[in-house]
């Protein structure tokens, strides 16, 4: 599989490695579910869980949207840390 992915793939790519890094924890959180809280038509309310996968989804979305190396700098490490400017939270 490519490292680098465009598009629907890396979208899709992007949405479920977010549940699965939940489902690793422990926690399980359905892609569709994740999808609909993402484009903002949740179905039932958000569950603590759900809100962390978005945040995972974010993160993923903004290193994908940065220079490579990027996510291993001290700006990276800092911006994921939630240190500093967060004029691009969602690195779209």
């Amino acid at each position: 599989m490519p490292a680098h992915r465009s598009g629907r793939e890396g979208s899709n790519a992007r949405f479920a490695d977010a549940c699965s890094s939940l489902w690793i924890d422990g926690e399980l959180v359905h892609l569709e579910d994740l999808v609909l809280h993402d484009a903002g038509h949740d179905v039932r309310a958000p569950t603590h869980e759900l809100t962390i996968a978005r945040d995972v989804l974010r993160s993923r979305r903004r290193i994908v949207a940065q220079p490579s190396g990027w996510a291993l700098s001290p700006d990276g490490w800092s911006r994921r840390r939630g240190e500093g400017s967060h004029g691009d939270e969602t690195g779209e």
